[in-house]
């Protein structure tokens, strides 16, 4: 996270040719994690089928690094949670032996496969490692999941079922993810520029996100959940309502439940994907919302990419971050904001100002809307 926060100050994006995709080379073989004798040996059994194995390998490189911090227990006991975002899974595990499929080539090969597609495996062989047989959840649910599994682990929290959730999120680089955004001309082959009169679309990308939560007045935050607000408008498969009515409503209830008014918040990051309609609908609905008020306004998503389903949980902890160190991210290639869009105070460059209170939005398809109140761990109630 450290270096992603660097790589958002410097304005350095990793997108190449249009996508981001993770350099294993970097995270593995978990250089950066104290492993125990019996982890390094199942960890060395997985990287053997690399192909079938990446995306469990980023779910438990994030987990360990999340739970073997210096303030929390370092394993997942009786009273903890777990939830686990993702729609990509294990996609590009079988791409490549269904092609051989239909050209009636290694059948076996792709049955053996695409029987192991199922997401809930991913959840199922996180969980045996991790050795956990608490109460665990997939969410799969487009862009929003993991700010959706943050909101499930919230409630699970507050009502007594758990004392900490791990909450996750990953996505691979798939082909029929690629090709299937394309088609909907959704895609950029440049750095996406939210919000900027020139931005053509989006940029896909991989990633793996973990965000430890608890009860416990006893472990150091870096942050306090205020509010949550989830919203299904089902107004299209593929795209937002255009005045963005169904994220209104999931950001009006975020706000209802942390006991804000919209002009309390500091910074807004934003969906902000780079597409036309998506943009037009989040800045429909943000004017809507505030009202004339100059909250800064920011999306990420030009430095790490549109990470689809972990994409809230990754902003997230981004933001966190950000805040702790009184810092509003800039949004990076945003030149000149379309004049079609609402006049509000989209950010190009970065601010240096104290944040107590965050808004982080996320939508997806099938009109599935999140939103994440945020407050700096400085500030009390």
């Amino acid at each position: 996270m450290e270096k992603l926060l660097e790589a958002c100050i410097a304005g350095r994006s990793g997108i190449r040719d249009g996508t981001g995709r993770v350099d294993d080379s970097l995270w593995l073989p978990f250089p950066d994690i104290s492993l125990r004798d019996e982890e390094f040996s199942q960890l060395d059994f997985l990287r053997k089928d690399l192909q079938r194995n990446r995306a469990l390998l980023m779910l438990i490189h994030v987990a360990l690094q999340a739970l073997r911090t210096e303030s929390s227990r370092d394993a997942l006991g009786e009273r903890d949670g777990l939830i686990v975002a993702t729609t990509t899974s294990r996609l590009a595990n079988w791409e490549q032996a269904y092609r051989g499929f239909i050209q009636h080539q290694a059948a076996e090969d792709f049955l053996l496969r695409f029987g192991d597609r199922q997401s809930g495996l991913l959840l199922q062989e996180l969980s045996n490692f991790l050795k956990f047989r608490g109460p665990s959840f997939l969410v799969v649910s487009a862009c929003a999941a993991q700010l959706q599994a943050i909101s499930i682990a919230h409630q699970w929290i507050h009502s007594g079922q758990v004392d900490r959730c791990l909450v996750l999120g990953c996505e691979t680089m798939s082909e029929m993810t690629q090709e299937g955004f394309r088609s909907f001309q959704l895609t950029s082959f440049q750095v996406s520029r939210p919000f900027d009169q020139e931005r053509d679309g989006i940029n896909l990308s991989e990633a793996a996100s973990a965000l430890l939560m608890s009860r416990s007045s006893d472990v150091p935050s870096i942050a306090k959940i205020v509010g949550v607000g989830l919203s299904s408008d089902a107004y299209h498969m593929t795209s937002p309502s255009p005045e963005g009515v169904g994220l209104g409503i999931a950001v009006k209830e975020a706000l209802l439940r942390a006991q804000l008014e919209a002009s309390q918040l500091d910074w807004i990051h934003a969906h902000g994907t780079g597409s036309r309609h998506n943009d037009a609908a989040e800045a429909a609905m943000l004017s809507s919302l505030l009202g004339g008020s100059k909250v800064p306004i920011t999306s990420t998503k030009p430095i790490h990419g549109h990470a689809l389903a972990c994409s809230g949980g990754l902003e997230a902890a981004l933001c966190i971050e950000a805040m702790n160190r009184g810092m509003v991210l800039p949004t990076l290639g945003l030149k000149t904001p379309d004049p079609t869009l609402p006049a509000l105070n989209f950010s190009k460059q970065l601010q240096k100002r104290s944040i107590r209170y965050l808004l982080k939005t996320c939508l997806g398809f099938g009109g599935v809307n999140a939103a994440l109140v945020l407050r700096n761990h400085e500030f009390t109630d």
